[in-house]
């Protein structure tokens, strides 16, 4: 992933002959295929840098060196990733790994082609995974595609025995075994004071964990996901003062974490907001399209992020718009074909939108707002 401030930061960079390539990867460590696709790639830019830029032999060998000792490079390709994207712009080069990448795309420019990157950069969300068991609590932090324990789970208490107190937990333990002076009482429900004293600990408990909570996620910012047995939500539900707890636990036993479950069952929330974010921003665009605050015209929506306008931009990148935005006349030419004085307007509406505090959605034909367009936008004001 990429978060907004390194997208704008390579979207800074201006220097004759940037270079971008686009590659999708298999996943796996076998990549033969993989690496034959950038070595064809690097070929084509050879070729381009010649022919169409003029550029001389050591020029090209300059530019294109970090990309072979790349290729050369055999740890670089033993990774699981499926997308990857490779920078050259004036001496500095980088890459990207990244979670998907649907074709090859390669581009020459005096800037980078960061279009597919505006798409993750609303992705790079994160959510805090609370994961509750008789006694231990542990804290996460999750985004799309990676998950970690948070260190701020040092600051929260672990031990359910160390708040309560551990006279409490024994006396607790005796009537529940039948060793104390009610003789009847039992464990699992069948009892009211026993199922009234184990809520009570729990309720106790919880209240300690919520206050740290709120203490080290401040201002309920960040969604807070619980996980634990089905019984354990709503009690921690009920007594906590966190404002931003997601409405759905994640159910299971988690005295031994499952991270890998963890990762999948927040990936699967995260694109359910990204989803319900996407339904709602596509209606808005349809309601504010007759006054005037929507458009789906090239030239609006070039001219509007070129001021900032944009909320929500909406591409559908099957097709590629080549041409120049002339700033003094606040005008479009669009161009048939890429050639070495044009660009990508779609890339320089997305990161026009970006810069001015707008969201990037790439989608296909079907999730377009007004479809057989290839960009849309809600505007701000």
């Amino acid at each position: 992933m990429i978060d907004k401030n390194e997208f704008l930061a390579l979207s800074n960079f201006h220097d004759a002959h940037c270079i971008s390539i686009y590659l999708p990867l298999s996943g796996v460590t076998e990549t033969n295929k993989d690496k034959i696709n950038l070595k064809n790639q690097i070929t084509k830019i050879r070729e381009k840098l010649s022919q169409e830029y003029r550029l001389s032999t050591r020029q090209i060998n300059e530019k294109l060196t970090p990309f072979i000792d790349f290729y050369d490079n055999p740890g670089m390709w033993k990774t699981g990733n499926k997308g990857l994207v490779l920078f050259q712009y004036g001496n500095e080069f980088s890459y990207i790994f990244l979670p998907d990448a649907s074709d090859t795309r390669t581009y020459i420019s005096d800037h980078l082609y960061l279009l597919p990157l505006a798409n993750l950069v609303h992705k790079n969300r994160n959510l805090f995974i609370l994961t509750l068991s008789a006694n231990h609590v542990h804290l996460y932090e999750a985004t799309y595609d990676h998950i970690k324990e948070s260190p701020l789970v040092e600051k929260l208490p672990t031990d359910k025995e160390d708040v309560i107190g551990k006279d409490v937990h024994q006396k607790s333990l005796q009537y529940r075994s039948g060793q104390g002076e009610a003789e009847s009482g039992m464990y699992h429900g069948q009892g009211a004071g026993s199922d009234s004293e184990r809520k009570w600990e729990y309720e106790k408990y919880f209240r300690e964990v919520d206050q740290k909570v709120n203490d080290l996620l401040p201002k309920n910012q960040h969604e807070l996901v619980i996980a634990g047995v089905d019984y354990l939500y709503p009690i921690y539900k009920n007594i906590s003062n966190y404002k931003n707890i997601y409405p759905k636990p994640i159910t299971g036993n988690f005295d031994q974490p499952n991270q890998n479950l963890l990762q999948e069952e927040a990936r699967k929330i995260l694109l359910e907001q990204e989803s319900k974010e996407l339904n709602e921003q596509k209606q808005r665009f349809d309601e504010l399209l007759n006054v005037r605050r929507a458009s789906y015209k090239l030239e609006e929506v070039v001219s509007a992020s070129v001021e900032g306008k944009i909320d929500y931009l909406f591409i559908n990148n099957e097709q590629e718009i080549w041409g120049l935005y002339k700033p003094e006349s606040d005008s479009v030419i669009i161009a048939p074909e890429k050639n070495i004085d044009n660009v990508s307007l779609l890339n320089l509406t997305a990161i026009n939108t970006i810069r001015g505090g707008g969201k990037v959605f790439i989608v296909d034909k079907e999730n377009m707002p007004a479809r057989d367009t290839h960009i849309n936008a809600v505007f701000r004001y």
